[in-house]
């Protein structure tokens, strides 16, 4: 299953026409499976300095089970997402 990045609300992140995920004032970001990884390309505005925020990746196995936080089974388990919160 193709992986997605994931925006600040854990919500699946909205791309521009090209495929990037745009973090203004920092760059963009796209992603690429290859095999059991991810590439990630980060293409940074043209002045900007420092260290960027990053982005959260998901992807879900055939078991509809994925990487992020979310419980299958809510009424049991809580959601815990400390890495985006």
């Amino acid at each position: 299953v193709a992986p997605y990045i994931v925006d600040a609300n854990g919500n699946k992140a909205t791309l521009d026409a090209e495929g990037y995920y745009v973090v203004p004032g920092q760059g963009k970001y796209k992603i690429t499976a290859n095999g059991k990884d991810v590439d990630v390309e980060f293409i940074p505005e043209d002045h900007f300095l420092g260290t960027a925020d990053g982005i959260s990746i998901r992807r879900t196995d055939s078991n509809g089970y994925d990487t992020g936080w979310s419980t299958k089974f809510p009424d049991k388990e809580a959601n815990v997402d400390t890495v985006l919160n």
